[in-house]
C-alpha cells in the first residue's frame, strides 16, 4: 500500500519533469539577445585589439590571444571581466568541442546548462525547505511549484546568462547558514564561501551576514585569533581561490555602468520609504506577475496582502533564525542599492530574490488542517493552468529573426547594430563580411562598401540613428533600396521590460554607396 506521502511526493515529482519537458520542447526556438548569445560570441569576429583599463592604466590585449582564450580555462574568467557574470558556469563550456559543434548546437547546449541548473535549484530548494527547514511536505512541494513554473524564471531558465547560477548559489548561501547557527566549521564555510562566489559573486552578502550575526558572539573575536593561528594555510589557499574574483569584479565594477541609486536624489523621509516600497512592488510584481495572466491585474492587491502578513509575522515571530537572516539579505541589498552597486528593481536580477521571498512566503503561510487541503487542491487544479500559461508565454518569445533572409542576399558585406550579435555567431569570414556597430567603426576602413545590407534584431534605422551621431552620419553616405522590418516589441522577460534586452524582432535593409 502506498501512503499519501508517497503519493504526494510522486505527484510532485510527475509535475516537475512535465514542466521540464515543456521547457526543453522550446529550447531551440527561444529568441536570443545580447546579453543571452553574447556569452558564447563575444570572443570571436573581434575586428581589432581590445583596450581594458586597470587601475587607471591601460592595457592591450591582441585580437589572436582574445581569440586564443576559447580553448583556454581562462575563458570564463575573461567573460566575468566584460559581463560582470560569475565564472563557474562557463567552465563547462569545455565539456564539449565548442569550436567544432554547429552554432544551432553551441546555443542548444548553453541553454541546456541553464536548464539543467534551473532543475537542481528546484530540488536543492525542496530539499531545503522540507528536509533543513522542516516544512510540511505539501508546502515544500507547493513553494517549489510557484519558482519552477513562474514566467520569468522559466524564460531565464532558457537563457544562456548564468542568472539560474545565481539563484541556485544563493539556495547554498541559504542552506549554510542555515546550519551554520549549529556549528561553523572552517573548511566547510570555505567551501560553501568559494563554491557560492563563484557561482554568483553578489553572494558576497552572505559573507557579510555570517559576520554579522558571529560578532554577536562575545568569544568571536577570541576564536577568530585562534584560527587564524591555528589554520592559516587553509586561510591563504582560500584567499588565493578568491582573490582572482573580487579583483575581475573590482576592476570592472571601475568601469561598468552603476547600477544603483543615489540617495541624494531623495530629498526627505516620506520619498525614501516610498521608494523603498515601489521598487519592492516592482521586484514582487517581476517574480510572480504572470503566473496567472488572468489574475495579472490583483497583483497589486496580492502585494499589500504579502506586506500585511508580514509585518504581522515580523511582530510575532522576532527571534526566527533562517527569517532573520533572509530579512538581513533584502536590507544588505538595498543598501548596496543606494550605494550605487546593485539593482533593485524588475529586472533579471531579481530573480535572486525568489528563494528569499518564497521562504518568507513559506514561513507567514498559516498551517492547520484547512490549509494543508487547500494547498493540494490548488496544486492539482492549478496545474493544468499554469502549464498551458507557460507554454503559451514560452511560445510568445519564439525567435523572430530569419538568418535566410541575410543568406539569399546577394552581397556579402554585412553591417549590424543595436546589440545584435547572434549572426556574428552563425556566420563567418566566409559567408559575410561583417561590420559591427555594436562595436564601432574606429578600426575599420573609411572605404565603405558599394552595396551593403543593414541588420538588426532590435530596432529600426531610424531609432538607432537618435542614439548614435556615427551611425546617422555613416547612412548618409548610402541610400536605402529595400527593407524589412518586423516590429513586434516583444521583449525577453515576461512583463517585456525593454531596459538591458533585445526585441523580438527583425529589421533589414539593402543599401547603396550614393554617388558624389
Amino acid at each position: 500500500m502506498i501512503s499519501k506521502k508517497n503519493i504526494i511526493l510522486l505527484l510532485g515529482f510527475a509535475f516537475l519533469s512535465f514542466s521540464i519537458f515543456i521547457k526543453f520542447a522550446h529550447i531551440d526556438k527561444i529568441y536570443t539577445e545580447i546579453d543571452d548569445i553574447g556569452v558564447i560570441s563575444l570572443h570571436k569576429h573581434y575586428p581589432s585589439d581590445k583596450s581594458i583599463n586597470i587601475f587607471g592604466k591601460d592595457i592591450t590585449i591582441e585580437k589572436e590571444k582574445i581569440q586564443n582564450l576559447e580553448n583556454s580555462i581562462l575563458f570564463s574568467s575573461y567573460i566575468t571581466f566584460n559581463w560582470t557574470y560569475s565564472p563557474i558556469q562557463y567552465l563547462s563550456y569545455k565539456i564539449v568541442d565548442y569550436e567544432n559543434i554547429d552554432n544551432k548546437s553551441k546555443i542548444i547546449f548553453s541553454k541546456l546548462i541553464s536548464l539543467t541548473i534551473s532543475i537542481f535549484c528546484a530540488i536543492y530548494f525542496f530539499i531545503f525547505l522540507f528536509i533543513t527547514m522542516k516544512k510540511k511536505l505539501y508546502l515544500s512541494i507547493f513553494i517549489v511549484f510557484i519558482l519552477f513554473n513562474s514566467f520569468n524564471f522559466s524564460i531565464y531558465s532558457l537563457h544562456m546568462s548564468p542568472y539560474m547560477s545565481y539563484l541556485l548559489s544563493t539556495i547554498i548561501g541559504l542552506y549554510f547558514i542555515e546550519n551554520s547557527k549549529k556549528k561553523l566549521n572552517l573548511l566547510p564555510t570555505l567551501n560553501i564561501i568559494f563554491i557560492s562566489l563563484y557561482l554568483g559573486y553578489m553572494n558576497f552578502i552572505f559573507i557579510l551576514i555570517l559576520i554579522f550575526t558571529s560578532i554577536r558572539d562575545k568569544k568571536f573575536f577570541y576564536n577568530l585569533n585562534i584560527l587564524f593561528n591555528k589554520k592559516k594555510k587553509y586561510l591563504i589557499f582560500y584567499f588565493l581561490l578568491l582573490a582572482p574574483l573580487f579583483l575581475l569584479f573590482i576592476i570592472k565594477s571601475r568601469t561598468s555602468f552603476l547600477r544603483g541609486k543615489n540617495i541624494d536624489g531623495i530629498s526627505n523621509i516620506e520619498e525614501f520609504f516610498y521608494y523603498i516600497y515601489h521598487q519592492s512592488q516592482q521586484v514582487f510584481d517581476f517574480l510572480f506577475l504572470g503566473f496567472f495572466p488572468d489574475l495579472q491585474k490583483l497583483n497589486f492587491l496580492y502585494f499589500i496582502f504579502f506586506l500585511f502578513l508580514f509585518v504581522f509575522y515580523i511582530l510575532r515571530n522576532k527571534k526566527n533564525y533562517i527569517f532573520s537572516i533572509c530579512l538581513y539579505y533584502l536590507l544588505i541589498w538595498i543598501c548596496l542599492h543606494f550605494l550605487n552597486l546593485l539593482p533593485f528593481d524588475q529586472t533579471r536580477h531579481s530573480l535572486i530574490f525568489y528563494p528569499i521571498i518564497l521562504i518568507i512566503l513559506s514561513e507567514i503561510i498559516p498551517i492547520n488542517s484547512y490549509s494543508k487541503y487547500t494547498i493540494i487542491f490548488m496544486i492539482v487544479l492549478l496545474y493544468p493552468l499554469s502549464i498551458f500559461n507557460l507554454n503559451k508565454v514560452l511560445h510568445s518569445k519564439k525567435d523572430n529573426f530569419d538568418l535566410n533572409i541575410l543568406k539569399n542576399e546577394k552581397t556579402k558585406n554585412l553591417i549590424i547594430y543595436s546589440g545584435t550579435t547572434h549572426t556574428k555567431l552563425f556566420f563567418n569570414k566566409n559567408d559575410f563580411n561583417i561590420i559591427d556597430f555594436n562595436i564601432g567603426l574606429d578600426s575599420y576602413s573609411k572605404k565603405f562598401p558599394e552595396e551593403a545590407i543593414l541588420t538588426s534584431q532590435d530596432m529600426n534605422y531610424i531609432e538607432y540613428s537618435k542614439l548614435n551621431k556615427d551611425f546617422e552620419n555613416f547612412l548618409k553616405l548610402y541610400h536605402i533600396k529595400k527593407k524589412l522590418e518586423k516590429n513586434s516589441m516583444i521583449y525577453m522577460p515576461y512583463n517585456n521590460y525593454n531596459v538591458n534586452s533585445n526585441q523580438n524582432g527583425q529589421f533589414v535593409y539593402e543599401l547603396k554607396l550614393r554617388s558624389n
